[in-house]
C-alpha cells in the first residue's frame, strides 16, 4: 500500500506533508525575496488595533457589570436588613 502523492513535475511526487512543507518555505521564501523583512509584519499594526480596542472593551464591560453586582447586592442586603427589622 502506498501513501497518496502529488506530482509536480516529471518523476517528482511528494506527500500532502511534504507538499505543504514545500509551499510553505516557498511562501516564506517568496515573502523573502520580494518585501523583505518588513513582509512578514504585514498586517500586524490591524492586530494590535484589533487587540487594543478588544481588551478596552472588555474591561470596559467588567467596570460595568462589576458596578451592577455591587448595586444589586447592596439592595438585596438593605431588603434583608428591612425584612429582619420588620419581623423583631
Amino acid at each position: 500500500m502506498s501513501s497518496a502523492g502529488v506530482k509536480l513535475g516529471p518523476g517528482t511526487i511528494f506527500t500532502a506533508s511534504a507538499l505543504a512543507k514545500v509551499c510553505t518555505l516557498d511562501c516564506l521564501r517568496r515573502i523573502w525575496l520580494e518585501e523583505g523583512l518588513s513582509g512578514f509584519f504585514k498586517g500586524l499594526k490591524a492586530k494590535i488595533l484589533q487587540t487594543a480596542l478588544n481588551a478596552a472593551l472588555m474591561l470596559m464591560l467588567k467596570e460595568q457589570l462589576f458596578t451592577v453586582v455591587k448595586r444589586l447586592l447592596a439592595s438585596q442586603r438593605l431588603h434583608n436588613m428591612l425584612s429582619r427589622s420588620l419581623v423583631a
